[in-house]
């Protein structure tokens, strides 16, 4: 499997023996993965997978609920061992969180290691997602419900440059206007008669950019035309755009369809590496 920009989760399907899901809200900042089924190395490979993409976005808070994971030799301990070490050296920090019974082995062996005492297990995600939202710091945060029509674009642009003068990054005011356009745009293409949501949230290093439409389907980054290839429908250019001029930047389900971030920051381009799981 490939870790490499775009990071894209799509829905996920279903097996006999596991699944993994995710969803993703772009208001609270909060991403939930669920893990459900007999723990196994294939599952494990998936659950990197899933872990790194989410991570990836920056999340304000990760909510993991392993209440459906079958593990009774708490194999599965160090993968979130090493997404708790993760999330917490990100600026800022993203708050991670766990839904596990009490009686699970994973709950005993996370105990004897220490992580419980960094990490807040829950028994369900009702229960984490109230806790969660006490400790939300998405402070710094503008959020847009636009029509669905493409004069939305010039509201965007000058949200997102205000925000980038209110948050000390005007060097990013450009490259904020162009990614945020660009987003829209191609959300509104599939949003049909829907409303698309902008939010715009600062991190320590730059701007966060989420845009949510209405279908499930992700965004598809089309190679480069070859050199010289002229075509007036270059499919795909504003996400090569994207692509191009972002930190990083993918999609993820939502409650509503999907959500597609970007980061843009100062910082050269982010490599996988240093998503330091597996």
């Amino acid at each position: 499997m490939a870790f490499e920009a775009p990071y894209l989760f799509g829905p996920a399907g279903t097996s006999a023996e596991a699944s993994i899901t995710a969803i993703a809200d772009a208001v609270t900042g909060t991403v939930e993965v669920a893990v459900a089924g007999c723990w196994s190395g294939r599952l494990r490979g998936d659950t990197y997978y899933a872990l790194r993409t989410c991570l990836a976005e920056h999340p304000v808070a990760l909510l993991v609920d392993l209440t459906a994971l079958d593990d009774p030799w708490a194999g599965s301990a160090p993968v979130w061992l090493s997404a708790r070490s993760f999330a917490a050296s990100m600026a800022p920090p993203v708050t991670m969180a766990l839904c596990l019974p009490a009686t699970a082995p994973l709950t005993g062996r996370l105990h004897g290691t220490g992580t419980m005492r960094a990490v807040p297990v829950f028994a369900g995600p009702q229960q984490a997602r109230a806790a969660l939202a006490e400790r939300r710091t998405l402070h710094n945060c503008v959020h847009l419900v636009l029509p669905a029509r493409l004069q939305a674009g010039p509201l965007v642009r000058e949200t997102v440059a205000q925000a980038c003068r209110d948050w000390g990054f005007p060097g990013l005011i450009a490259v904020c206007r162009l990614v945020a356009s660009e987003l829209v745009v191609n959300a509104v293409e599939h949003a049909g008669d829907a409303p698309v949501e902008v939010v715009v949230s600062r991190r320590d290093y730059g701007i966060h950019v989420a845009v949510v439409d209405e279908s499930p389907e992700l965004p598809r980054l089309y190679p480069d035309p070859p050199r010289g290839a002229a075509s007036v429908h270059d499919r795909g250019l504003g996400l090569r755009i994207v692509h191009t001029a972002a930190l990083a930047w993918g999609a993820l389900p939502s409650h509503r369809g999907k959500m597609v971030w970007a980061l843009l920051s100062t910082r050269p381009t982010r490599r996988v590496s240093t998503l330091g799981l597996g």
